[in-house]
Formats: C-alpha cells, sequence, structure tokens
C-alpha cells in the first residue's frame, strides 16, 4: 500500500468516523484498513484489514466489562498510525494474533494499541481477513515492557516483539519509565532490546 492509498484510506476512515460519532453511520458498517504496512508484515498476513464499527461501540463504551472507555474522536488517523506503529508483537496467548502499540493517545496520554486477528469470513464467498477485533487505550505501561522484554521475563519466556520504530519506541520508553509500578522494571535492559532489534526483511 503505497502513500497516496494510505491517505485516501485515511481520510475515508475519518470521515466515516465522525458518522458513527454523529449516529448518522449505517447500521452494520465495516471500516476498510487497508493493506498491512511493511511494519504490519512482520506479524500480520499479507490481507485486506478490516474493522467491524460495532466493536468500535462495545470498546469504546463505559459500561464495557473490561472497561477500557475512550471517545471515538481519539482515533482520528487510526489508518496512518497502525501503518506506522511504534512497535508490533505477537500475542502472548495466542500466536495468530498481532499486537499493534500506536502513536495515537487518549485524554489521558495512554497510547492505543489494536489486536489483530486471522479470521476467516464466510458468506457467498469464503476469505481471509486481518479483522481487528479489539482496539483501546493501555493503561499503565508495565504490561508493555515485558512485551518488549519478553525472552528475558520469566512469565512469558519467549520473544514478542516482531518488529520496532528504534526512535518512536525509545521516546515511547523515556515517558513510560514515569508510569509504571515500582516493580523493579528493567527499563535499560529494555531500551537494549530495542536499540538492538534487527527488523525482518519483507
Amino acid at each position: 500500500m503505497d502513500n497516496k492509498d494510505l491517505e485516501v484510506i485515511n481520510r475515508n476512515f475519518n470521515e466515516q468516523l465522525q458518522q458513527q460519532i454523529t449516529g448518522t453511520l449505517p447500521k452494520g458498517h465495516v471500516y476498510q484498513m487497508g493493506m498491512p504496512s511493511e511494519a504490519l508484515l512482520s506479524c500480520a498476513e499479507n490481507l485486506p484489514i478490516q474493522l467491524r464499527a460495532t466493536t468500535l461501540n462495545v470498546k469504546s463504551a463505559t459500561k464495557y466489562i473490561h472497561n477500557h472507555p475512550f471517545d471515538l474522536s481519539e482515533l482520528l488517523n487510526l489508518p496512518q498510525a497502525l501503518a506506522n506503529p511504534i512497535s508490533v508483537f505477537e500475542s502472548e496467548t495466542n500466536p495468530n494474533r498481532t499486537v499493534v502499540l500506536t502513536e495515537l493517545k487518549n485524554s489521558k496520554g495512554n497510547n492505543f494499541i489494536a489486536i489483530i486477528n486471522l479470521q476467516r469470513v464466510i458468506g457467498r464467498q469464503v476469505s481471509e481477513i486481518n479483522n481487528i477485533i479489539s482496539l483501546y487505550p493501555k493503561e499503565g505501561n508495565d504490561r508493555i515492557l515485558r512485551w518488549f522484554d519478553g525472552k528475558n521475563d520469566k512469565a512469558i519466556g519467549q520473544d514478542l516483539l516482531k518488529w520496532v520504530d528504534k526512535e518512536k519506541a525509545l521516546h515511547w520508553l523515556s515517558n513510560a519509565s514515569s508510569n509504571v509500578s515500582r516493580l523493579g522494571l528493567p527499563i535499560k535492559r529494555v531500551a537494549k532490546v530495542i536499540e538492538s532489534f534487527v527488523n525482518p526483511k519483507i
């Protein structure tokens, strides 16, 4: 997907998001987010990315069971944020899922993460897509730090980091260090992981 395609997709998304905010978006709408960027291809399949409007309604709601409420307006430029993330991880619970740390933030300064699942769609024609099944601002940074340092974390014990923008990640880390619990998390070690990581050639 080239920059012009991404610009069109991003503009269409923003226009449709505004319709969802005002309640004029058609029922059952599915956002078309384009094809994965090189960053996402480090962990996701080379298939179209989709996001159901109902997913945003559920995840942003104050009554949602996991309680990560947010304003839909905070998701402006989501396609661009997904295509140019801070980092990409394999899910620690499901190898078929990709976790994307984006630069988008909510009003509290928490970065949004997106969880992408490889999903088969059965309709008139069977097809597969990259389906964004969850999207929310991640409160606290402890868990994300553990994803970066997964191999050295006894509870995880595997490399989850699949792609990273070093400049963005180190900037995120400098801010994250002031927003973690006092668990002795190895900030310096995480920085070394980021600095030494080699992105795969796609």
